[in-house]
């Protein structure tokens, strides 16, 4: 049987998380065993639906992601297993230091086109260094991969950077008739909604911006998420004079009802590495309108529609034309739904599972 450790920072709200919480379960069978090693314990929706799936679960409890003597914690833990695959900053630096001293197969899974250590130049060197110890890196997306490859500075052909696009499990996300648990929505007869937690990345605040621009009645703009510009958001809707026009329903753990609900689906943000949500809107046969920045865009051109990222104005028309118009409304769900079936779960599950099993027997080339 072979034995796999996942490592992340947490489980507290997040894409990577989330794609964690989907596939984890997917892997976990008599041929193979998943376990997932936390840095450090978060009370989430996230944390339960993993635990209660049957995978087990270790922390370090950490006080802090940054503590360096975190790297002594791990490598009982990289002793342990056949392969350790690896999420997010500083899990990515912690498992390569803990690794010179065990020497376990590891992989890393680059989950985003942008950080704040790119472009650094006293990065650079630590992160080529860093990235050399993983056997394998997946990019979630191309535009990933080739962001990361030109940051190290690697050779094109490098067998060891592939690409495995996130997925979704797409019979979440069929109709269903359940009611929503939100308030102010029964007044409206149509939902625009975004989910995403709340950062400078997601930029709500574009949205809310468009909201005057959009002369239609009856339109809720609901929101779902938290995070640290939740209040600034609160703050624009009022000074805006919308606030009677938008809702935050906070932290959710229905998303696919919510997207049922919805008519339209909006993911504003000003870098992405896939863009997880609008694969999710698009599998509930709802059009998206994203953003028109790498990782997202990949995903979303030439089914749901495309805006420059921070545009509040490019953002309202293209809103505005799918709420006045029925039949354009339906071509771009239907060209949404077609494109969300490229994305189902089990595909991804299935080039997770091949590249384990090549790994471990020698084979590197994908």
């Amino acid at each position: 049987m072979i034995e796999i450790l996942h490592i992340i920072n947490s489980l507290e709200i997040g894409g990577a998380q989330k794609l964690l919480v989907d596939i984890l379960p997917l892997m976990n069978n008599e041929k193979m065993k998943v376990s997932l090693l936390v840095l450090k314990s978060v009370d989430s929706s996230f944390y339960t639906r993993i635990k209660n799936s049957g995978i087990e679960i270790f922390s370090l409890n950490s006080g802090s992601y940054h503590n360096p003597f975190i790297i002594l914690r791990l490598i009982p833990f990289l002793r342990k297993f056949s392969i350790v695959h690896v999420h997010l900053f500083p899990s990515l630096y912690w498992v390569a230091l803990a690794n010179i001293f065990v020497s376990t197969k590891l992989i890393f899974t680059e989950h985003s086109t942008n950080n704040r250590r790119r472009g650094k130049v006293g990065f650079s060197f630590i992160e080529r260094y860093v990235y050399r110890q993983y056997s394998k890196v997946i990019s979630i997306s191309s535009q990933t991969q080739l962001i990361l490859k030109q940051w190290l500075k690697v050779n094109e052909i490098d067998s060891r950077f592939i690409q495995i696009d996130n997925g979704i499990n797409l019979n979440d996300f069929l109709p269903s008739n359940k009611t929503i648990n939100v308030a102010d929505a029964s007044q409206f007869s149509k939902i625009v909604l975004m989910i995403s937690r709340f950062s400078v990345q997601k930029d709500q605040e574009t949205v809310i911006r468009a909201i005057p621009y959009i002369p239609v009645d009856g339109v809720l703009f609901a929101f779902a998420g938290s995070g640290p510009t939740l209040e600034k958001c609160r703050q624009l809707a009022h000074e805006l004079g919308v606030s009677d026009k938008v809702v935050f329903w906070g932290q959710r753990t229905d998303i696919p009802d919510l997207i049922n609900a919805s008519y339209i689906g909006v993911q504003s943000s000003f870098w992405e590495g896939f863009g997880l949500t609008a694969v999710e809107f698009m599998a509930g046969n709802k059009p998206i309108v994203a953003s028109d920045v790498a990782g997202l865009k990949q995903v979303v051109e030439d089914a749901g529609l495309l805006f420059p990222a921070g545009d509040e104005k490019r953002l309202a028309e293209a809103i505005t034309h799918l709420l006045v118009d029925k039949q354009y409304y339906s071509q771009v769900s239907a060209k949404c739904w077609d494109r969300a079936k490229r994305y189902d779960i089990h595909h991804m599950v299935e080039k997770y599972t091949r590249l384990y099993t090549n790994i471990l027997s020698g084979i590197y080339n994908e």
